[in-house]
């Protein structure tokens, strides 16, 4: 996926990614180390993600968070060009169903 590609086979490879065991099994490990985080804490956590694709698990952290109250600051980062593309058309997208 980081190599020469278009837009629409980047995107085919994400989705291929996130219906994987491979990204269900790494959103599930990261939340639940995320669990052993103490509670009460005060400044935000800062998780940031290399090679975020699409966003995908920092939308799911921040669900988790938001769900328990916790201060976040969620940085991704991917050396595809397209990855910030996709991750803001997924997040407007899944915005405007919970609002629209």
């Amino acid at each position: 996926m980081d190599g020469d590609c278009s837009y629409e086979d980047f995107r085919g490879c994400l989705a291929i990614w996130n219906r994987s065991t491979a990204g269900c099994w790494l959103i599930g490990r990261t939340l639940a180390w995320l669990e052993r985080l103490p509670r009460g804490l005060r400044d935000p956590v800062h998780i940031v993600d290399v090679g975020s694709g699409g966003g995908d698990l920092l939308r799911q952290i921040a669900g988790w968070a938001r769900r328990r109250d916790i201060a976040v600051q969620l940085t991704g980062i991917d050396m595809n060009p397209y990855a910030a593309r996709a991750a803001a058309e997924v997040s407007r997208r899944r915005s405007s169903e919970s609002y629209g």
